[in-house]
């Protein structure tokens, strides 16, 4: 997993010290990195949903905030994001996009953040996680001579299609406004920047990026930047508790881990099939996945699995479970499960256990 990078003992650059380093950008991320640009894209009475399906991404995805979708799938959303703002600046709409982040909008995560000793160790925290998180940027936090600094950049073979300058100024210039506006959450309003570099040319959106960070932007820079007062990355957040943190930290590490396991298509297709309120056929499931039954068999096949086998356990799981409890008559629970008539659930269940539903019920009921 792309993160953290513990800190070196020692630089070639004496006068250099690197505090932390992340990549931002990952090959797969929770649906919920996207919300923001669904949430843009639906203030400018665009219909987010379907610019969602035809950048790949399911409508699944806008239901499940920790479903996983794919880096292409976050930047073509991006440039149709992009797209849809012309003729207006994409500078101001990652501004804006920026301007309005907030860490609690990391959920869990950014409530590790908050709890963290310091600010240096609140984002090496958020860079630990990217797959949690938003952003395309390879962020860099380090110490030099005078100041502290927090670096932006894109690698430099990221693709970026045909709209690939206006992509990469918005990425970076959303990272950065973002990032500033986390920092000031997580340590108050005063923990703010002496100066911000752009490596671009000052362009309409200009007075609005001197408005956000007053008199300090800079232009044609090498890198886009914060630069820091000395100390700035030692601040004590506004809610620094050390056992609050490692007691988040042991969650967030949880929901990695599932969101790792998620990224199998097997895990995936079975939490489909374990939420549907009635488990649905192959053809159906393919559609709601938004691929076409052909491609769904052929990526269970390549991780050693059927969809018939997939479904037949989820059946047998969720049929158990209902006999269990015994609230359910055997003509609802054979439609729940996706049968055609409760004959039919019955064979099937037969044929798992051994047992006609029924006798399995009064067992399970007086074990």
């Amino acid at each position: 997993m792309a993160g953290y990078r513990a800190n070196p003992k020692s630089t070639a650059n004496k006068e250099k010290q690197v505090l932390a380093r992340g990549d931002l950008l990952v090959g797969q991320r929770s649906a919920f990195g996207i919300q923001l640009e669904l949430q843009q894209l639906e203030e400018m009475g665009q219909d987010g949903e379907a610019i969602a399906l035809a950048c790949g991404i399911p409508p699944i995805a806008l239901e499940d905030p920790d479903y996983p979708i794919e880096q292409e799938q976050e930047q073509a959303l991006l440039l149709t994001l992009i797209e849809a703002h012309q003729p207006n600046s994409h500078r101001l709409l990652a501004l804006e996009a920026g301007a309005n982040a907030s860490i609690t909008l990391f959920g869990l995560l950014g409530l590790t953040a908050m709890h963290a000793d310091t600010v240096q160790h609140a984002v090496q925290t958020i860079l630990s996680f990217p797959e949690l998180t938003w952003g395309q940027s390879h962020i860099e936090l380090g110490r030099i001579k005078d100041h502290d600094y927090c670096r932006f950049e894109l690698e430099p073979d990221i693709k970026l299609g045909h709209k690939g300058q206006q992509l990469q100024e918005f990425c970076l210039l959303r990272d950065l406004v973002s990032s500033a506006t986390l920092i000031e959450d997580i340590a108050g309003p005063d923990c703010t920047p002496v100066a911000v570099h752009l490596p671009f040319a000052p362009g309409p959106e200009e007075a609005m990026i001197q408005e956000h960070f007053g008199d300090c932007v800079h232009y044609h820079q090498e890198s886009a930047s914060l630069l820091c007062a000395p100390g700035h990355f030692d601040r004590e957040p506004l809610r620094q508790n050390q056992a609050i943190y490692r007691a988040y930290l042991k969650l967030v590490q949880r929901v990695s881990a599932d969101l790792r396991r998620q990224s199998r298509y097997v895990e995936l297709v079975k939490r489909q099939l374990q939420l549907q309120a009635i488990i649905p056929d192959r053809e159906t499931l393919a559609q709601a996945l938004h691929v076409s039954p052909r491609t769904l068999a052929r990526k269970l096949e390549a991780e050693g699995a059927s969809f018939k086998e997939l479904r037949r356990e989820v059946q047998q799981s969720r049929a158990e479970q209902a006999l269990r409890k015994g609230e359910l008559s055997m003509a609802v629970l054979a439609e729940q499960l996706g049968f055609a008539d409760s004959a039919a659930f019955s064979r099937a269940f037969k044929s798992w256990t051994g047992h006609a539903p029924s006798t399995w019920s009064k067992q399970a009921l007086t074990d």
